[in-house]
């Protein structure tokens, strides 16, 4: 059986090819609270209705409503939010990570070379 567990949001796919997904929702680094651990809290009436909530929360970026078929999970986007499955904001921070280590790649080139080191 093959399980994914992450916090945020799921990303881009559908996860189709994973026999189930969890999310973790998180309060600080050092404090994850589990679904699970909610849903024995509260009433009996409102754990389902909770679940489904938080899991759109978060696996739709806040954006869409997960929607769950036969074992299969995915993002119902609305025409406002026609990409809320993709964590643009981790994406763009990436992005961003990649330019800096690219720029500090090329000045240390560009030292090393100045350097008559060859």
């Amino acid at each position: 059986m093959v399980t994914e567990t992450r916090t945020g949001p799921l990303g881009c796919s559908n996860y189709d090819n994973l026999d189930s997904v969890s999310s973790v929702l998180v309060q600080s680094p050092e404090n994850k609270i589990h679904l699970q651990g909610l849903q024995s809290v509260l009433p009996e009436y409102l754990r389902a209705r909770f679940v489904e909530a938080a899991l759109s929360y978060i696996g739709c970026n806040e954006e869409g409503a997960l929607v769950c078929r036969n074992n299969d999970c995915w993002c119902a986007c609305g025409p406002d939010h026609p990409h809320c499955n993709c964590p643009a904001v981790e994406l763009k921070a990436m992005e961003t990570s990649l330019l800096q280590i690219r720029e500090a790649w090329t000045l240390a080139n560009h030292d090393f070379e100045e350097s008559g080191e060859l």
